[in-house]
């Protein structure tokens, strides 16, 4: 059903007789006492004019007198009496011990709030002084080798090919005074990637292994690792990183996930290789085909600088990256 808009030029006022017969029809026929004194106690006259009549018939409908306010603001008053200190009004089932309760934990939900609100204006201050008067960038002056033997676990830990006398040096921006508190430091997050020779001309992250034996080292999962930055880093702009090791991965031990990497993203989601006919393959199959489509003889790694603080991690908008590095 469609309702149209009422027209307003139609109307007409309603007569006492159309009133009355409107009675009749709601009331009982043998009680014809005005039914208008069932309404409140307190009367206020409200003439409505027969227009279409020549006798003027006057109709008394009840309105709330004066008397009927006050009772109505005494009600209201006593409402205001049992609202309890914020401002919601308290129930006989919750008693001064639950109260308080609920308090605390308002008291500490604010609390929260207003520090992680802090903490984050914070990392901004910080993110902001990197940038003030200059175009911060990390870049690496001294790559690691273009050509690396892949080795599997079990020949045991071995460094980057010509680490000990050409490690990676990677050259800071000015980041000294531009932390805001001392429980604030900073970070580089390594972490190996594909390159982009792949069907979705994406970065994912590596299905090799990386590791670093340094000092001060994090390690994330099998794929990355943090490495804070010192104070006489930090000073002279440089940071050189000797020990990373990069660990072959078995064709049958694939997980064949492929999470993309965005440094501009903290969350990725993860896809999954499939093939139409991987019910006929061997898992080793299966990875020759992986191997071929995402190119995993060669590798990137890639450096993000990170802040820390009380546990937390945030990321910032400057990274750089190794050019590929293919196996040998």
């Amino acid at each position: 059903m469609e309702f149209q808009p009422n027209d307003s030029s139609d109307s007409t006022t309603t007569t006492t007789d159309e009133l009355l017969a409107l009675e009749q029809v709601f009331f009982h026929p043998e009680d014809f006492t005005d039914a208008f004194n069932d309404l409140p106690i307190g009367i206020n006259q409200v003439t409505i004019e027969d227009q279409s009549s020549t006798n003027m018939e006057n109709l008394e409908v009840s309105l709330p007198n004066q008397n009927t306010n006050v009772e109505i603001e005494r009600g209201i008053s006593d409402m205001q009496d049992n609202q309890d200190d914020f401002g919601s009004s308290s129930y006989p089932h919750i008693n001064r011990s639950e109260e308080a309760a609920i308090a605390n934990n308002q008291y500490d939900s604010q609390n929260a709030i207003n520090e992680s609100s802090s903490i984050i204006n914070s990392i901004q201050n910080v993110v902001d002084a990197i940038y003030h008067e200059q175009n911060p960038a990390i870049r690496i002056t001294t790559q690691p080798a273009a050509k690396q033997r892949f080795r599997y676990r079990r020949e045991g830990t071995r460094y980057q090919a010509g680490s000990r006398s050409n490690p990676t040096c990677i050259e800071l921006p000015i980041l000294y005074g531009c932390l805001q508190t001392p429980d604030q430091s900073w970070w580089l997050e390594a972490t190996l990637v594909t390159t982009t020779r792949n069907p979705q001309r994406k970065r994912f992250v590596h299905e090799h292994e990386m590791s670093c034996t340094e000092e001060n080292v994090e390690q994330i999962g099998l794929h990355s690792f943090r490495i804070r930055l010192t104070n006489e880093e930090v000073c002279r702009r440089r940071k050189t990183i000797r020990h990373v090791s990069i660990t072959k991965t078995k064709q049958r031990n694939y997980s064949f996930l492929l999470t993309p990497y965005d440094p501009s993203m903290e969350d990725n989601n993860v896809e999954h290789y499939t093939l139409p006919n991987e019910d006929r393959l061997t898992k080793v199959q299966k990875s020759k085909r992986f191997d071929r489509a995402y190119h995993t003889n060669e590798y990137q790694i890639l450096f993000q600088l990170m802040i820390r603080q009380n546990d937390r991690w945030y990321m910032t908008p400057i990274y750089c990256e190794t050019h590929v590095v293919r196996n040998a």
